[in-house]
Parts: structure tokens; C-alpha cells; sequence
């Protein structure tokens, strides 16, 4: 049987004004059919979508509109893809003053449709057997989690590597930030990768963690 890294593409797509990551999980079993680590990459997003089947889910690692702005389109397009997120971000999702959209660019405001609230040590399997495991990493916002896929991390913006850890947002917590550090610290292995809301993936040895400690 193949493993899991032939099976599995991951495909980091930046784009909007802030050049936040989208991620596109897929896999050779399911061709056609892919799950997103969040959704606020505009065009890119959208162009990249063209000729698949079905997005099967979204996991949003927070509710900021840099990383969501795609979401309504989304849901539009597949009205039976599933939204996986804390309980905080699905509060944000219906206000642009906790997704902070209120503050820079045109409201973004939705209550969307099948919506999954997950939490720390929760799992989700797609692909019909794989598994995403949930991490809660709040600090940067209250809603942070982290989905690690295998060797694979996805840390939004709890964890950009060797770039301090925004906490001056209204919603950011500077202690929280800091234990949710130390949580992926003893996490994360030798050899696995960190897949960050911004800027590139990265091997967890090029990671410094005491710039955050």
C-alpha cells in the first residue's frame, strides 16, 4: 500500500493583501476531491479550484478575515463542504469586528452552513482513512487551533516560524501565546513540518523557540 507521503500532495497557495496561506490537502485515492486549511487566499483560491469535484472541508486555524475571506464563496460554489473551527471562530465568521474585517476592507458577515466545532485532541478523518488531529493554540486569538495531518502541522498564525507571535490584535493573549508555544514545542518531532498562516513551510529544526520563550 502506498504511504502516506505518496498518496498525499500538499500545496501552499499565498495570496491576498496580508499573503496568508491557504493550504490544498488532496489525495490520489480521491482525485478530484480536496479539503483547504483555511480559505482567505483570493484569486489564487478560486483559479486553483477550477476542474475539481468537490471541496470536501474547510479547517479554519482562526476567524481573521485574511484567512476566511474566501469561505462564503466557497460554500456557494459546494454547498456541502464542511467547516471545521473552534467555537470562537464561528463566532468571528458572523462578526467583521471579531474577524477584523470591520476595520480594513468591505464587512465580511455570514452564518454558514454545516459547521463541525472542534477542540483540542479532537480528530477528523478524510480521505476515508487519514486523520487531522486538533490542537487548541490560542494567544494570537482565542479561537487559534493548530491541525497537524501526518508529519504536518498547520499553525495559522499560533506559530510563523522565527517571526514573534502577534498578540497587540484586540483578541490576542501574550501568556497564552506563549504556552500555546511551548505545547507545539513538545509537539512537534525532529523531520515534521510546520505549515504557518504565513510565509513558507518549514522543517521543525529550523525552527528557533526561544525567540518565543
Amino acid at each position: 500500500m502506498p504511504s502516506f507521503h505518496e498518496m498525499v500532495s500538499i500545496e501552499r497557495l499565498p495570496g491576498g493583501k496580508f499573503t496568508s496561506n491557504c493550504y490544498i490537502l488532496s489525495d490520489a485515492s480521491a482525485p478530484g476531491e480536496i479539503y483547504l486549511i483555511d480559505a482567505g487566499c483570493i484569486s489564487g483560491l478560486r483559479n486553483a479550484l477550477d476542474g475539481l469535484k468537490s471541496v470536501r472541508g474547510v479547517f479554519l486555524t482562526h476567524a481573521h478575515y485574511d484567512h476566511i475571506q474566501d469561505l462564503k464563496v466557497l460554500q456557494e460554489r459546494f454547498p456541502n463542504l464542511s467547516i471545521y473551527c473552534s467555537e470562537f471562530t464561528q463566532k468571528g465568521l458572523r462578526s467583521s469586528k471579531i474577524n477584523l474585517s470591520f476595520y480594513h476592507e468591505a464587512p465580511i458577515e455570514f452564518i454558514p452552513e454545516n459547521v463541525a466545532l472542534v477542540g483540542d485532541q479532537d480528530s477528523v478523518m478524510i480521505f476515508g482513512g487519514e486523520k487531522i488531529e486538533v490542537l487548541e493554540t490560542p494567544g494570537h486569538d482565542p479561537g487559534s487551533l493548530t491541525f497537524k495531518y501526518g508529519k504536518y502541522f498547520f499553525t495559522g498564525d499560533a506559530l510563523i516560524p522565527n517571526v514573534p507571535v502577534v498578540t497587540k490584535l484586540k483578541t490576542g493573549n501574550k501568556e497564552l501565546a506563549k504556552e500555546s508555544i511551548r505545547k507545539l514545542r513538545d509537539k512537534i518531532k525532529e523531520g515534521d513540518w510546520i505549515c504557518p498562516g504565513h510565509l513558507e513551510m518549514c522543517v521543525a529544526g529550523d525552527v528557533n523557540w526561544e525567540l518565543y520563550l
